[in-house]
């Protein structure tokens, strides 16, 4: 039996697997779960930051903090409701 494959190196990993990886991580850490309350979006995005580079991709959590960033400014609509919410 062969060993494991120790799975893709970062540069290996699809950039819209990246980002799609850390915005998934970020509306996990947002969104109430049975078993962990949600996280402002500021701890969130802090937290994401705090993992950049060891769990995420720096540059796909620079693009998610920029957004995040344009939308608290008013300047990107969110889809689900009023800025802000």
């Amino acid at each position: 039996v062969p060993p494991p494959s120790p799975g893709l190196t970062a540069d290996e990993i699809p950039d819209g697997a990246k980002i799609l990886g850390v915005a998934d991580a970020y509306d996990a850490m947002t969104v109430a779960r049975p078993y962990a309350a949600p996280l402002l979006p500021a701890e969130a995005i802090e937290e994401c930051r705090r993992l950049s580079g060891a769990q995420f991709d720096p540059d796909a959590v620079a693009a998610l903090g920029a957004v995040l960033a344009l939308r608290s400014e008013d300047r990107y609509p969110s889809r689900w409701g009023p800025s802000g919410s």
